[in-house]
């Protein structure tokens, strides 16, 4: 685990965190509270283009959510050993992770990456934004579909947002009880 990149850590974590590709590149060591096990989600890191029309990466001092979208997430065992891993690399920068040149991580290369990763594994290919999807809602399962916590962790300011992902959930359990109904 010690020989990865800083996107194949950067996938590692979207799988352990409901977090958005622009917060995971904003994400700092500072953010990171080891003795609590936690971590601030607060900013993100977006595309915006210059004077002269060339997207450049921009970090925001909040995320997509708005004020509802900053905050403090527990840190699974998972998510402790992959960011203890990063912080013993050689070359340590202020953000979690970043490219092997200490730049931070382009999407498009994540995504890149997340092919190559899922070809070599055999999966069907899922671009960060489809993490994103499937961690919120393993966590709209894991809740029994608990409006308040998913809306908090997935940094959500409107709740019809955080609905359609616990209306995907609750058809899995009305299908799973017409079956074990009748089975």
């Amino acid at each position: 685990m010690k020989h990865k990149t800083g996107y194949e850590y950067g996938i590692e974590l979207m799988f352990c965190l409901c977090i958005r590709i622009g917060e995971l590149k904003a994400l700092r060591w500072n953010d990171v509270d080891f003795r609590k096990k936690t971590i601030n989600i607060s900013r993100e890191v977006v595309l915006r283009k210059d004077s002269n029309g060339i997207n450049r990466s921009v970090e925001l001092n909040h995320t997509k959510g708005g004020e509802h979208g900053s905050r403090v997430l527990p840190l699974s065992d998972r998510a402790l050993i992959i960011l203890k891993c990063l912080r013993e690399q050689p070359k340590v920068y202020e953000h979690i992770v970043y490219t092997a040149e200490g730049n931070p991580l382009n999407t498009g290369h994540f995504n890149d990456h997340l092919k190559a990763i899922t070809a070599r594994a055999g999966v069907p290919y899922l671009s960060s934004h489809k993490i994103r999807f499937w961690s919120v809602t393993e966590l709209a399962r894991a809740t029994g579909g608990d409006l308040e916590t998913v809306m908090y962790a997935a940094g959500h300011a409107d709740k019809n947002t955080t609905l359609h992902y616990i209306r995907a959930v609750q058809a899995d359990a009305q299908l799973d009880a017409i079956r074990s109904c009748f089975a």
